[in-house]
């Protein structure tokens, strides 16, 4: 019995890190990371590399396909009181719908 070997079927995790959103805040530029979700800003992340978040944080779950474009498939705000059980959520949910991208802001 052979083995069959599927890895050149994988999707490529995004590893160019957080996106700009016109409708959201920019980037950080003051040298701190990109993924810590302060206060009145918003970050772009993949869901493989989504941290966990804060209850009452709000999010949207996305799909970006090959060509750049960008389908909304989600959104919701957080409510757990513990930050991991919150990111089991988004996760979950981004897997069932098909997302790859996140896109949190902070309360």
């Amino acid at each position: 019995m052979s083995v069959l070997d599927f890895s050149s079927d994988l999707l490529q995790p995004d590893l160019r890190g957080p996106r700009d959103c016109s409708r959201h805040s920019e980037p950080s530029t003051d040298g701190t990371s990109d993924h810590v979700l302060r206060p009145g800003t918003a970050i772009v992340v993949s869901l493989i590399y989504c941290p966990e978040v804060p209850s009452g944080t709000r999010y949207e779950l996305a799909r970006r396909e090959s060509d750049g474009s960008r389908k909304s498939l989600y959104c919701g705000t957080l409510s757990h009181p513990a930050p991991s059980l919150n990111l089991a959520r988004i996760r979950r949910r981004g897997a069932c719908l098909g997302a790859n991208e996140v896109v949190l802001s902070a309360p």
